[in-house]
């Protein structure tokens, strides 16, 4: 393997098969079966990159490479290896294996953050951009890829500001780093991780095709099992699409609904509500506790931050990402999307009227029980299971006088995820008061 560039916390390298091997086979066994049966020569190359927590290895369609500076930059840059975009340069975003921890792939609108998947260790993304290359279709990709989690939050408020103060003053944090709001934490976070200060050793690793594994077509048997797998984990991804457009043509029948029982719900509630189920759906991801789990950022090493240094109080330091539905490796089967934190990708993700979130709420559980009394009386209907069979709850960290919606202190009783972290922190307590929680609903698989 011939290192090009390496500091701490990042590495760039070019390598062959031999190199990486083990690597690929330990986390897909049949992509490094499928590699060894080829027994691909030298010739073809791989680029292996480690990414500090909080990189973006790929922004609005452009792979980021290391350089000697310890930069991330465009991959045509003129800065990057020439013998790495030589490599890699028939995409701006090219195949990629993810060989260690998450990556979750988002939009930037330029003034929020759209959480689109969370993808695991083992997974191979630019399967679309590789399909355009190989079949001459000009590829111009518009999401971006964070190393670990990029949809990620503190339970408990962290806005303190002596508290804040002392993270800047070890970590060397810029004080343009502002924590308002629940979308502000992850900038934190990458600043807290990506500082020397910092002890938890923690990469994102991805292993980057060259471009003759796209271009090899010699037609022998070995190299086209190699190529319908690209096709076949190509139309598994296109079926997200897909069902996301069967969902839209639904989505019809559910507004007649609505309006035979004349409800009219403002655009904003109308949005909330088909985001919420399109979540059940497995559509789209929404937050989770991350529990133990090290793989979608450091999480030992960042708790201990508010711990020791930041000095939170009372609470347990409890940090949630999201993932969908369909993951399979959600356990337990919970996940919660909060009115306090939109991230809808269709429609309007802002309030435009004076009512406030707990108002919102029962208006919202009130749309979607019509929804199930319609589909229990409309067999048939597409989109009908999903609906009768949706299990949601509805939280608020206030107290309802009407008792429509629960409290945001039972959802520990039930979510035992919540309280994992006890087990390092004994006298420390769950956080209903959480900004999260006004406005939350928890959607079970």
């Amino acid at each position: 393997m011939e290192t090009i560039a390496k500091t701490p916390k990042r590495s760039l390298s070019i390598a062959v098969w031999r190199d990486v091997r083990e690597e690929v086979i330990a986390v897909n066994k049949q992509l490094g079966s499928l590699i060894d049966e080829i027994d691909p020569s030298d010739d073809y190359k791989f680029v292996r990159s480690e990414y500090a927590f909080g990189d973006l290895p790929i922004i609005n369609g452009v792979s980021q490479i290391l350089t000697t500076k310890n930069e991330l930059m465009p991959i045509r840059h003129n800065s990057v290896n020439k013998k790495v975009q030589s490599i890699l340069g028939y995409n701006d975003m090219p195949m990629f294996l993810s060989l260690e921890n998450d990556n979750e792939v988002f939009l930037d609108t330029g003034k929020r953050i759209i959480p689109l998947n969370l993808f695991h260790k083992g997974h191979l993304s630019g399967i679309y951009e590789a399909m355009d290359f190989m079949t001459k279709i000009k590829s111009k990709p518009i999401w971006s890829y964070a190393a670990g989690s990029r949809t990620i939050i503190m339970l408990p408020k962290i806005t303190d500001r002596t508290g804040l103060k002392r993270l800047r003053a070890l970590y060397h944090i810029p004080s343009t780093v502002q924590v308002k709001h629940l979308s502000n934490h992850w900038e934190l976070f990458k600043y807290i991780a990506q500082s020397e200060q910092f002890d938890q050793e923690w990469h994102n690793t991805l292993l980057f095709f060259g471009k003759k594994w796209l271009t090899q077509n010699d037609g022998s048997p070995k190299w086209r099992k190699f190529r319908d797998y690209l096709i076949a984990q190509s139309w598994h991804e296109a079926h997200m699409v897909i069902d996301k457009i069967k969902f839209s043509l639904s989505w019809e029948k559910f507004a007649e609904a609505i309006s035979l029982r004349r409800l009219q719900p403002n655009h904003y509630l109308i949005d909330q509500m088909k985001h919420i189920i399109s979540i059940a759906a497995g559509n789209y991801p929404a937050f989770r506790s991350v529990g133990t789990s090290q793989e979608s950022a450091p999480i030992a090493g960042l708790q201990k931050a508010f711990i020791d240094t930041y000095a939170l109080r009372n609470y347990l330091p409890t940090i949630l990402n999201i993932c969908s539905l369909k993951d399979q490796y959600l356990n337990p089967q919970y996940l919660y999307y909060s009115l306090a934190f939109s991230t809808v990708l269709e429609g309007t993700p802002l309030k435009k009227t004076s009512s406030t979130i707990m108002l919102d709420l029962r208006e919202m559980k009130l749309l979607i029980e019509t929804l199930k009394k319609f589909s229990e009386t409309n067999p048939n209907l597409a989109g009908e299971d999903l609906i009768k069979n949706i299990k949601i709850a509805y939280f608020h960290a206030g107290k309802d006088m009407y008792q429509e919606l629960s409290a945001s202190a039972d959802i520990s009783t039930i979510d035992k995820s919540f309280l994992i972290d006890q087990a390092s922190y004994p006298s420390r307590t769950f956080c209903a008061s959480s900004p999260l929680f006004n406005g939350c609903v928890r959607i079970e698989r």
